[in-house]
């Protein structure tokens, strides 16, 4: 199948701009999720830092009262709203949760649990568990005296952050269906423009024959590619031409050189013919 030169500038050039737009929008991508993960650790890990100083007693005992996040919140200072908090013992058993944390218990992983009593901050995504995922960071409580005595979690959930990663996927996904159509028209009408003096000597150079090789292709832009191409054929037509005329000059002077001779034996052979068969003056025409 054979694929016009228009029609490959338009593709590559349409694929370029699809590779930039998809490039761009996923590095853009990553760089709001990385924003958005950074700002929601930051917050979990705030309120975990606060809990691990408010719900543990100098003597390493828990203080965990009845609808904790409430009172927190209140008396501490420490906003809970929007936050999922859960403490476990050192057995990784639940001892307290806040009250927005019903039919559902936030899961600690074999992984995440043994980071904890190796006293390392655990941060992950956690699925599963409702419609959106949450992002949680487990974080263990110790003392210097007691040792490990509570593991606290709190998470967040991603629900925002989701709904905004879709709706920019159908905005790109918009985005870049125009910038195509777009970019497709505007490649071809380019590319039509850059190449119409193509066409232009292409007409030119089949017009061009052995009676008219006195004619040129008209060069516009000398310059660029285009116009050192028309150059080129012209000068190849210029060499054409010196030839054609050389061919001619060599045909007439061959012409005018054999025209005396071929008078004298055209002359002697009617002088032959005339002289009524007498076979000793036609040996000596012929010789």
């Amino acid at each position: 199948m054979k694929i016009s030169i228009r029609t490959r500038l338009t593709v590559w050039y349409v694929m370029l701009l699809l590779v930039s737009l998809l490039s761009f929008g996923g590095i853009f991508s990553y760089s709001l999720f990385k924003i958005f993960m950074h700002r929601i650790d930051s917050q979990i890990s705030s309120v975990a830092n606060m809990m691990v100083h408010t719900v543990v007693k100098p003597s390493g005992q828990l203080l965990i009262p009845g609808d904790f996040d409430i009172i927190l919140e209140r008396f501490f200072g420490i906003r809970t709203a929007g936050n999922y908090i859960q403490v476990l013992d050192p057995h990784g058993a639940v001892v307290a949760r806040s009250s927005n944390i019903t039919g559902f218990n936030l899961p600690i992983t074999k992984e995440t649990y043994n980071n904890a009593i190796k006293g390392y901050t655990t941060f992950e995504v956690v699925r599963n568990i409702g419609r959106y995922p949450v992002r949680v960071v487990t974080k263990p409580i110790i003392l210097k005296d007691q040792g490990h005595v509570a593991i606290v979690q709190v998470a967040s959930s991603l629900d925002f952050m989701e709904e905004i990663f879709h709706s920019l996927a159908y905005i790109f996904l918009y985005i870049i269906a125009a910038s195509i159509l777009l970019a497709g028209a505007i490649g071809w009408f380019l590319a039509k423009k850059a190449l119409k003096p193509v066409a232009e000597i292409t007409k030119t150079a089949r017009r061009i024959g052995a009676e008219s090789l006195n004619e040129r292709i008209n060069v516009k832009t000398p310059q660029d590619e285009i116009g050192m191409l028309a150059a080129t054929i012209n000068e190849m037509i210029a060499r054409l031409e010196r030839s054609f005329k050389q061919i001619q000059q060599f045909t007439a002077d061959a012409s005018h050189e054999l025209k005396t001779p071929l008078t004298i034996l055209k002359g002697e052979m009617e002088v032959a013919l005339r002289a009524g068969g007498n076979p000793v003056q036609m040996k000596e025409a012929i010789e």
